[in-house]
């Protein structure tokens, strides 16, 4: 489920005019999943992709996302989870979690009104 939840999500970014500036972040010890540049290059968000609620019991099991936020400035990004929704502080990083279908929904819904 959890490649699935990956394709879902991100084949609803697929349709956005911003997809140009949506990116996959991957270095020798990890990775991130959706990265969002700005036009100026900055990062503008970062999050991961889950089909699992034990990341919000466990977040200091995302270590490449709080390590990604931190070597980059980021004090806030996401995560997505199956069902909870909720934030959480993690060495000075704030992980926003949300069911990963209402995100697909939202993202969808955005792309659809062209609100993207």
């Amino acid at each position: 489920m959890g490649a699935l939840t990956e394709t879902a999500i991100f084949s609803q970014w697929f349709h956005s005019p911003e997809m140009d500036s949506i990116h996959y972040a991957r270095w020798k010890n990890g990775e991130v999943d959706l990265v969002k540049l700005d036009n100026r290059l900055h990062i503008a968000w970062a999050y991961e992709i889950k089909w699992s609620d034990r990341y919000f019991d466990n977040p200091s099991d995302l270590k490449s996302l709080v390590k990604f936020s931190k070597d980059r400035g980021l004090n806030r990004v996401g995560c997505s989870t199956k069902t909870v929704t909720g934030s959480k502080i993690i060495d000075g990083v704030e992980i926003t979690f949300f069911p990963s279908s209402l995100h697909c929904y939202q993202v969808g819904r955005r792309v659809t009104l062209g609100n993207s």
